[in-house]
């Protein structure tokens, strides 16, 4: 059954686990804080200049949209957000669809890692199905 709207703590505990039953020694997953690309565009996104797997995030904080995985996380992101205000450092996003969008939270992976962002990617979206990741829509778990 797909969790309708997976929260921030649903995501943290989907990486906990992820850690724990595919324990990598060299590679321990970690959750960033989230960020808030309303109030800190000016600053750099966590983990920017790294290949990994981010969730955007409502802008209540209370539940996943989204989550997609990148060569370089700064750079993605930076497709989604673009600047509102740069004096007072705002952001908002560029598109419709991600409207509700605010926060954001990256998960690391090492440059020479980064391969296994697709699978660290697919075993979220398989276990959390963030209603923007419109393609699980129609899976069941089996």
């Amino acid at each position: 059954m797909a969790i309708a709207h997976p929260t921030i703590q649903q995501f943290r505990d989907t990486i906990a686990d992820l850690n724990s039953r595919f324990p990598r020694p060299t590679l321990p997953l970690t959750a960033s804080a989230p960020y808030d690309v309303y109030k800190d565009y000016a600053k750099t996104f966590p983990n920017s200049s790294d290949p990994g797997v981010y969730a955007l995030i409502h802008e209540d904080g209370s539940e996943v949209l989204r989550i997609g995985k990148a060569r370089c996380l700064g750079c993605r992101l930076g497709a989604y957000f673009m600047w509102e205000d740069k004096t007072a450092g705002k952001g908002m996003v560029k598109h419709p669809d991600y409207s509700k969008a605010r926060y954001i939270i990256t998960v690391r992976v090492p440059t020479d890692r980064a391969f296994e962002a697709h699978s660290i990617e697919g075993y979220l979206l398989g276990k959390l199905k963030p209603c923007l990741n419109k393609m699980f829509e129609s899976f069941e778990d089996d």
